[in-house]
């Protein structure tokens, strides 16, 4: 649309209204643009609403599938032996870690069966939140009889 006939169309508007005086259409102008300006600005945080909730929405389906996937190792399985035992070795040798750091020890591709051991250990009192810094793992009341045992 040309700049004419925006003018034309905006004046027409006005009139209909009421507004004739060159200053009252100004100052409806400007009322206009605010309110617009506004509807956009909520507009924007709701984009960004919308972008955080997706984000969050990740995080749960990451942890759905993931716990689908765990749901199904054998944890008396050799491959899930040898996870167990990495994870026992990290934490002996480190006293502590975070889940990240288990699994980059433990070796690529082995997340979801790190997750299982972790959980698994965890549920036996093996091993632990820390209970000052709530990211870190480490070992738990039962970790000398599992080790030892």
């Amino acid at each position: 649309m040309n700049k004419a006939r925006i003018i034309a169309e905006y004046v027409s508007k006005c009139a209909k209204n009421g507004i004739s005086s060159i200053e009252d259409i100004h100052n409806q102008l400007k009322k206009d643009i605010k309110e617009i300006d506004e509807k956009l600005t909520s507009f924007d945080s709701l984009r960004i609403e919308r972008a955080n909730l997706h984000k969050v929405l990740e995080h749960f389906s990451a942890i759905l599938q993931t716990d689908k996937m765990t749901s199904s190792f054998d944890d008396e399985s050799e491959e899930m032996i040898e996870v167990k035992g990495k994870v026992i070795d990290f934490i002996e040798k480190n006293g502590s870690g975070t889940t990240r750091d288990i699994i980059t020890s433990v070796g690529y591709n082995q997340d979801a069966k790190v997750v299982r051991v972790i959980k698994n250990l965890a549920e036996q009192g093996v091993i632990e939140r820390d209970k000052e810094n709530r990211i870190n793992i480490v070992p738990g009341p039962s970790w000398n009889n599992y080790v030892k045992g």
